[in-house]
């Protein structure tokens, strides 16, 4: 029943992220009540705790990949409900398979818009400017912005890929693999 139920949020998140790029609060609060009550329901007050412990620490994991601005707020909420639902370890699996799909799409989208090398060259120099930043130093670079990987300004949104799509696919790959026997 969880994984309908989850199947059902997963699409709804994808069309909104497809039409207007943003997944709504509201379905992501709906998410976590629902996992909330279905764990309650399955595993008793502890398995509603511990639905709610998975949210916040898959929350907890993707916040230095927000903060650098290369995911969006919307998506890690997004994986918080899987989290939730599933429990940390389907979630892993499920984010082996996103991150060799979107990444696979996001290289071949780089490839055809000749920006492979220009986007590798950002990605080099922000992993210098963090790895010789002290700790105290702000995340600014010398011209005092803000030091971040993806800048939409400067970037534009012809490499940015819609996140939403490649999870429903992620998770709809598990899952068969699971119903199968493969996963």
């Amino acid at each position: 029943m969880k994984e309908v139920i989850l199947l059902v949020l997963l699409i709804a998140a994808m069309i909104s992220d497809l039409r207007t790029g943003k997944i709504p609060n509201g379905l992501i609060v709906f998410g976590w009540i629902l996992a909330c009550i279905i764990q309650t329901e399955s595993f008793g007050m502890t398995g509603g705790l511990i639905a709610c412990k998975d949210a916040i620490c898959l929350i907890g994991i993707c916040l230095p990949v927000f903060l650098l601005h290369a995911i969006g707020a919307g998506d890690i909420k997004l994986w918080s409900v899987i989290a939730a639902m599933h429990g940390l370890a389907v979630t892993w699996q499920i984010a082996v398979v996103f991150f060799a799909i979107a990444g696979s799409c996001s290289l071949i989208r780089m490839f055809q818009q000749k920006i492979f090398v220009e986007r590798f060259y950002y990605l080099v120099h922000f992993v210098h400017i963090c790895m010789n930043r002290r700790c105290n130093e702000p995340y600014e670079t010398a011209d005092g912005t803000e030091l971040r990987y993806y800048d939409k300004q400067r970037d534009g949104t012809g490499c940015a890929i819609k996140l939403a799509p490649f999870t429903m696919i992620a998770y709809v790959v598990v899952l068969t693999g699971r119903w199968t026997g493969r996963c």
